[in-house]
């Protein structure tokens, strides 16, 4: 699956380039984990190839992750702790979202800082 994306990507124009740098960031925030690291990896060596502008390319992708982290902020002030204790979401279970509260009231904001430097265990963190 992972090959028929990049497969796409290349048959892109710039602005379609652009437009996936955008939304790529956008789809592994609202929906981890998603290889989305990889596939901004491929784009950059698109950029690196001329085929976009790599100023473009980083504002863009800024932007889209931007937009992503906003629309799960949204999401979490619109729902709040509702969904979690509702006991909905088979895949969220109580003790789980306990055990990251404690480790964030341990270890505060250093967990979400080296989270987001740290790529290759950014989808699992979530």
């Amino acid at each position: 699956m992972l090959d028929n994306l990049i497969a796409f990507l290349q048959t892109l124009p710039p602005w379609g380039i652009l437009l996936a740098a955008f939304l790529i960031p956008i789809v592994e925030h609202v929906f981890p984990p998603a290889p989305c690291d990889l596939l901004l990896l491929f784009i950059g060596t698109l950029a690196g190839l001329g085929t976009v502008g790599l100023i473009p390319l980083n504002l863009v992708a800024l932007l889209g992750s931007l937009a992503g982290f906003a629309i799960v902020y949204l999401i979490g002030l619109k729902l709040g702790r509702s969904v979690i204790d509702s006991g909905r979401l088979r895949f969220l279970p109580t003790r789980a979202i306990a055990r990251v509260e404690k480790g964030f009231a341990r270890y505060g904001y250093w967990v979400i800082t080296c989270n987001r430097f740290l790529s290759g265990i950014r989808p699992v963190v979530p």
